[in-house]
C-alpha cells in the first residue's frame, strides 16, 4: 500500500482532538459514499460523525447524524435500534425546519416498525407521511406511501382498505406518471383480487401493467409482466396461455439475460410440458432451471426446481431419481421454511414410496402432516395430504384406516366448500363498500368544500365559547377565595388606623421612643404588604389564565400564602388542611400567582368531594418533596375517590364529578395548562372509596441560579 493511502486511511478512522464541522461533513460524507455498497463500513463512519456532532453539540449536525444511523440500521435489519435514532432526527428536522429530511426520517421510522410486524405504528407514520409530502408538494411521495400503505393493509388482511388505498396511488400515477411505480400498483391491486378469489379481476389488473409496461417499452418489466399472467392462468388451469406468456417472458429474459428470470419461466414451463406429457423437452427445461439458479442464492427457486424435476422423474416412473431430488426438495425448504414447497414435495415422495411398497418410510414422512390436519382455517394442502393418506391406506389394504381418511376427506372438503363461500361473499361485501367508499368521498369533498366556511366560524364561536368559559371559572374561583376579602382588608386597615392612633397619642403625650415608633411602623408596612399582595392575587386570577410571568419562587411560600389568606375560604367548615413542608425545597420558575390558584383550585376540589362524606374526620393533605430534580406537590384526600371511567376522563373540558351549581368541568384543565406552562406535570391517583391524589412535579432551578 502507497504511503499516501495509509494516510488516508488513518485519517478515515480517526476521531479529531477538537470536534469540528469540517471533520464531521469529511466523515457523513464518506458515510452516503459507503451507504448502498457497504453499509457496515458506513455505520461505522457515521458513529464517528455522530460522536462529533454529540461534542460540538449543534442541532444540524446531530440531526443528521441521527436519520444516518437511522436509515443504516433499516438497511442492517436492525430495525429496534434504528427507531430511537429516527424519532430523534424527526424532532430535530422539525425544530429545523427542514421537511424534505424529516420526511425521509418518517419514512425510514414507518419501514422499521414494519419489519418488526408492528403495523399499527407503521401506518401511522405512513398517514403522518403522507401529509409531510403533500405539503412538500412531492406527489410521487405521496403516491408511493399510498402503495406502502396499501401493501401492509393487504398483510392485514384489509382488503377493502388495500384497495382504497392502492386506488389512491393509481389516480396519484395518473396526474404524476411514474409507470414502474403503477405497474407495481396494478400488480399489488390484482394480486388483492387473487386473495379475494376474484380471478378475473386479477387477470384485468395484470392485463393493465403489461399495456403500462409496452407503451414505456421497458423489457424488463414486460418480461417480468408476461411471467406474472403465466402465473395467473396456471391458477386458472388454461396452459395453453400460460405456455405463451410464460415464453414470451422467456424469450426476452434470454434476449436480456436475466438469469433467474429465464430459470423461473423454464421451471414452470416444465412444469407445463409435463402435463402434456412432453416429458423429454420437460426434463430440459428442468435440468437448464436448476443449473442457472444453482449460481445464485435463491432457495426458494432452488427448491421449486428440485420439485419439478422429482415430479417429472416420478411421472415417468423413474422413482429413484425422483426420490433423489424430492429429497434434496426437503432439505432445502424444511431449512428456509419454505412450507406450500415442503408439503407437496411429502405428498409426492409418499406416492413415490407407495408405488414402490416402501409403506414404513411412507407412513413415517406423512405423519407429520397428518397432525396438522383439522387447524383452521382448511386449506387445500390439507385436502391434498388426506387424499394421500387414503392412497397409501388402501395400497396398504388397511381399508377401514383408508375410508376413515376418505370420510374425513369428504367433511373438511364440504368445510372448505363454505370457507370458500363465506370468502367470496366476504369480497362482494368489500366491493359493494369499496364503491359505496368512493361514491360517499365524492359526495363528502363537495359538501366540504360548501361546508368549509361554516365550520371555520363555528370554530371561532367555540373558541370565544371556551374563553368565556375560562374566565367564568376563574371568577367563580375568585368569588370563593375573595368572599371574605373584606374581612382580609379590613382587619389590617383596622390595625393600621389603630397604630396611627395610639403614634398620634404617643406623640403628644411626649412619648418620643424611637423603637416604639420603628416597632409601629414596621407593623404598618407589613400590614400594607399585606394587603397590596392580596390586589395583586385578585387582580392576577380575575384575568384570563393565559397571562402568564415567568420569574423563580418558593413552592413552600405559595402554600404556607395559601394556608394563611385563602384556605378558610376555601375549605369546608368541617374539613382539616394538613401541611407537610420539605426544608430547603430549591426554587422552581415560573408564575407564582397563577401556581397559587391551581393549589386553590385543588383544594377547592378535594374539599367539595369531602363535602358529600358523612362520617368520620375529612382530611385533605399538601406535601412537598423534592425527587430526581423536580420540586414535587402531592394534594390528597381521604374522599370518595373515582372510578376508573371517571378517571380517564376528569381532565377534559367541562366534564365535571360535581353537582351542576358546583362546576363547569374548567378548574383542573386551567390547572393542568398552568402547569404544562412551568414545564410541570399534572398527575391524578384515584380509587372509587379510596380518596385521591394530585401530583404535580415542576423542574427545580440549580442552586445558585437566578432568583
Amino acid at each position: 500500500m502507497a504511503m499516501t493511502e495509509k494516510k488516508n486511511l488513518k485519517k478515515e478512522n480517526s476521531l479529531p482532538q477538537e470536534p469540528n464541522t469540517e471533520d464531521f461533513d469529511r466523515l457523513y460524507d464518506l458515510a452516503l459514499k459507503h451507504f448502498a455498497a457497504d453499509p457496515v463500513k458506513a455505520l461505522d463512519y457515521t458513529q464517528k460523525a455522530h460522536e462529533i456532532a454529540r461534542k460540538m453539540d449543534t442541532l444540524p449536525q446531530l440531526g443528521m447524524a441521527w436519520y444516518l444511523m437511522g436509515a443504516l440500521n433499516v438497511r442492517l435489519g436492525q430495525a429496534q435500534k434504528a427507531i430511537p435514532y429516527l424519532k430523534k432526527a424527526i424532532g430535530a428536522m422539525a425544530e429545523l425546519g427542514d421537511s424534505l429530511k424529516q420526511a425521509r426520517a418518517r419514512g425510514n421510522l414507518a419501514s422499521a416498525y414494519s419489519v418488526m410486524s408492528q403495523s399499527d405504528q407503521a401506518l401511522r407514520q405512513y398517514k403522518l407521511l403522507i401529509a409531510d409530502f403533500a405539503k412538500l408538494g412531492d406527489h410521487s411521495s405521496v403516491a408511493k406511501t399510498y402503495y406502502n400503505i396499501g401493501s401492509m393493509n393487504l398483510k392485514r388482511n384489509e382488503f377493502a382498505e388495500a384497495i382504497q388505498n392502492l386506488n389512491q396511488a393509481l389516480t396519484l400515477y395518473k396526474r404524476h406518471p411514474d409507470p414502474e411505480m403503477e405497474i407495481e400498483s396494478w400488480c399489488l391491486v390484482g394480486y388483492v383480487y387473487y386473495r379475494l378469489l376474484d380471478y378475473e379481476k386479477y387477470i384485468q389488473c395484470l392485463q393493465k401493467a403489461r399495456q403500462i409496461a409496452e407503451t414505456t417499452k421497458d423489457q424488463i418489466s414486460l418480461a417480468n409482466m408476461h411471467s406474472h399472467l403465466g402465473a395467473a392462468y396456471v391458477i386458472l388451469k388454461q396452459n395453453d396461455k400460460a405456455e405463451e406468456h410464460y415464453g414470451t417472458s422467456l424469450k426476452l429474459a434470454r434476449k436480456m439475460k436475466i438469469s433467474h428470470l429465464v430459470a423461473l419461466c423454464l421451471s414452470n414451463l416444465a412444469d407445463i410440458k409435463s402435463s402434456q406429457d412432453k416429458f423429454d423437452i420437460a426434463l430440459k427445461y428442468a435440468q437448464e432451471a436448476l443449473e442457472l439458479d444453482q449460481k445464485t442464492d435463491n432457495t426458494n427457486y432452488l427448491a421449486q426446481d428440485y420439485y419439478v424435476l422429482g415430479s417429472i422423474q416420478h411421472r415417468i416412473e423413474n422413482f429413484g431419481e425422483a426420490e433423489r431430488c424430492l429429497d434434496k426438495c426437503l432439505k432445502i425448504s424444511r431449512k428456509n421454511d419454505l412450507e406450500e414447497v415442503y408439503v407437496c414435495a411429502v405428498k409426492l415422495l409418499v406416492r413415490n414410496y407407495t408405488f414402490q411398497k416402501r409403506f414404513a418410510k411412507a407412513e413415517k414422512l406423512l405423519a407429520p402432516l397428518l397432525e396438522t390436519v383439522g387447524a383452521e382455517p382448511v386449506n387445500e394442502l390439507q385436502l391434498d395430504v388426506l387424499e394421500v393418506a387414503a392412497f397409501l391406506y388402501s395400497s396398504m389394504g388397511d381399508f377401514e384406516r383408508s375410508n376413515r381418511y376418505l370420510t374425513q376427506y369428504h367433511d373438511i372438503t364440504q368445510e372448505y366448500i363454505t370457507q370458500e363461500s363465506q370468502r367470496r361473499a366476504q369480497y362482494m361485501q368489500i366491493s359493494f363498500e369499496t364503491a359505496q367508499k368512493e361514491k360517499e368521498k365524492r359526495l363528502l369533498a363537495r359538501q366540504n368544500r360548501l361546508l368549509e366556511k361554516r365550520v371555520k366560524e363555528e370554530v371561532a364561536k367555540h373558541r370565544e365559547k371556551d374563553r368565556l368559559l375560562a374566565e367564568q371559572e376563574n371568577m367563580a374561583l375568585l368569588g370563593r377565595v375573595t368572599a371574605g376579602i373584606a374581612h382580609e382588608l379590613n382587619n389590617p386597615l383596622a390595625a393600621i388606623k389603630q397604630a396611627v392612633e395610639i403614634t398620634l397619642q404617643s406623640l403628644e403625650n411626649g412619648r418620643k421612643g424611637t423603637l416604639y415608633l420603628a416597632e409601629k411602623q414596621t407593623d404598618i408596612y407589613n400590614m400594607l404588604n399585606r394587603i397590596n399582595r392580596l390586589v395583586e392575587i385578585v387582580k392576577v386570577i380575575s384575568h384570563s389564565p393565559d397571562r402568564f410571568t415567568n420569574r423563580p419562587f418558593q413552592v413552600n411560600d405559595i402554600i404556607a400564602e395559601f394556608t394563611d389568606l385563602f384556605a378558610d375560604r376555601v375549605l369546608e367548615k368541617d374539613t382539616v388542611l394538613i401541611t407537610r413542608l420539605a426544608a430547603r425545597l430549591p426554587f422552581v420558575n415560573g408564575d407564582g400567582i397563577r401556581f397559587l390558584q391551581v393549589v386553590s383550585i385543588l383544594v377547592g376540589n378535594a374539599s367539595d368531594a369531602l363535602s358529600i362524606v358523612k362520617e368520620g374526620v375529612k382530611k385533605i393533605s399538601v406535601k412537598t418533596s423534592l425527587s430526581g430534580g423536580k420540586v414535587v406537590v402531592e394534594i390528597s384526600d381521604n374522599g370518595p375517590g373515582m372510578t376508573p371511567e371517571q378517571l380517564m376522563q376528569i381532565k377534559q373540558p367541562f366534564y365535571s364529578t360535581k353537582d351542576v351549581d358546583k362546576g363547569m368541568g374548567m378548574g383542573l384543565p386551567i390547572a393542568t395548562s398552568i402547569i404544562a406552562n412551568m414545564k410541570g406535570t399534572l398527575e391524578i391517583a384515584s380509587q372509587k372509596g379510596a380518596g385521591t391524589t394530585v401530583t404535580l412535579a415542576l423542574p427545580a432551578l440549580e442552586e445558585g441560579g437566578e432568583r
